[in-house]
């Protein structure tokens, strides 16, 4: 059968609109009809993030592995004069018109001033660390500042002697010799012992008063009861030295032990500049040995200027030249390796076998030390235990005799060295002297 166009058009039409019905049916069966398959989501894409962040996760530093260890050095205690400032007993820098007085005085030159806390730094922190385990205030580790500045003072004649400045009575109390060839009391290990010792029976004696024990530890405990009992006073009620009486000496003391706190708290108020404090690895403590050992040579091990101050510090080694199995002394932690980093010893035995000492003068007019500034071998002379400066500038408290003995020198031979003096000149402040 022939079709016209119209319906043509007509099939053509009702065709179209099959397959739309068709295709219509088939999208929504599959919205209704839900498969009872599980399929794992798709993560959605994020925008690329910004060069910056890229770069910086690139160069952001890898977390190391756990199985691998970092070796660290110790830390540099940065915070030493902090920690040391912080235990101070007396922060009040304004408690007297003479602490700002003597802490300039104790400053001096701003180089100088330097040079010296270097010097006796490594004690003094080997004090410090000793005084904390006893839960004492940092101005013990003062004392000895204020008493000798770190320095070994020859002591006898029941005259005070060493770091400590102890009478001969109170170390025999402490079971320290105190004999002419052997004080003890120059021995920094037994002797910061012994004043610790004194000064925490000082403390319980006042009930924990550090300014009564203080005072004690400069006139003696039996002074401050009186003092105490004749003013009606108990621990804890002195605020002022001027409450007791005590002396003028006794006032300075307690003022200059204050001073050096203030200047360690804050140096730039007083024109001065600390060095950092120590690592561990630098920091003193009691090192025994098992062998014997020059003297001399455990100098080279430490090296400069630390070990030169070394062999001024243990005097009592220095006389015998040579440290013998069983004998304690301060030196570094590392000690041990900066020893064996010298290797053969036998240079060292040599030396300590055939000392250099110091020809005294004589009346003969022979040439000697004062006037050639030379040393001789000499079987029969005093060796020599100290380091010699060739100026020394008088300190407080200092006499001939006191700076003889510092240096293991006879008076005749400074007296020698120094016209225009003779025994008995008073030595000025600052005043200088040539020693050799």
């Amino acid at each position: 059968m022939k079709t016209n166009a119209s319906d043509r058009f007509v099939n053509r039409t009702q065709r179209g609109l099959s397959l739309l019905l068709i295709v219509w049916l088939m999208s929504a069966g599959c919205a209704l009809v839900q498969p009872n398959v599980s399929v794992a989501p798709t993560s959605a894409v994020l925008p690329a993030p910004p060069i910056e962040a890229e770069i910086t996760a690139k160069l952001a530093p890898k977390p190391a592995p756990k199985s691998k260890q970092i070796l660290q050095l110790p830390p540099v205690q940065s915070d030493f004069w902090a920690q040391l400032s912080e235990a101070r007993r007396f922060k009040d820098c304004d408690y007297d018109p003479d602490i700002g007085m003597w802490a300039k005085r104790l400053v001096g030159s701003k180089e100088r001033f330097r040079v010296n806390v270097e010097r006796f730094l490594p004690y003094m922190d080997y004090v410090w660390r000793q005084a904390q385990a006893l839960d004492m205030p940092a101005e013990v580790a003062f004392l000895p500042l204020v008493e000798s500045d770190y320095r070994q003072v020859y002591g006898s004649y029941g005259s005070p002697g060493g770091w400590w400045q102890l009478m001969p009575e109170t170390a025999r109390d402490y079971g320290m010799a105190t004999g002419r060839g052997n004080d003890q009391r120059l021995d920094p290990v037994l002797a910061t012992a012994a004043a610790l010792k004194l000064m925490q029976a000082n403390g319980e004696r006042f009930q924990r008063d550090w300014l009564l024990a203080i005072f004690a530890y400069n006139v003696g405990g039996l002074r401050i009861q009186k003092a105490l009992n004749a003013h009606g006073l108990t621990p804890g009620q002195i605020e002022h030295v001027s409450q007791l009486n005590l002396p003028g000496t006794t006032e300075h003391h307690l003022h200059r032990l204050i001073a050096w706190g203030c200047i360690f708290a804050a140096p730039e108020r007083y024109g001065a500049e600390l060095p950092p404090g120590l690592s561990k690895r630098q920091q003193f403590r009691i090192t025994q040995t098992d062998a014997v050992i020059p003297a001399r040579a455990v100098a080279a091990a430490l090296g400069g200027s630390l070990g030169q101050t070394w062999l001024s510090q243990h005097p009592l080694l220095g006389k015998k030249q040579r440290l013998a199995s069983g004998d304690r002394f301060l030196a570094p932690g590392e000690f041990t390796k900066l020893l064996a980093a010298l290797g053969d010893l036998d240079k060292y035995r040599a030396i300590a076998a055939a000392p250099v000492v110091r020809e005294t003068p004589r009346s003969s007019g022979r040439a000697n030390v004062a006037t050639t500034g030379k040393v001789v071998p000499k079987a029969s002379a005093r060796p020599v235990s100290v380091l010699v400066p060739e100026f020394y500038q008088v300190k407080n408290g200092d006499s001939l005799w006191i700076v003889a003995r510092r240096f293991d020198m006879r008076v005749k031979e400074i007296l020698a060295l120094n016209p225009g003096i003779d025994r008995k000149t008073v030595l000025k402040l600052k005043q200088k002297l040539r020693l050799r």
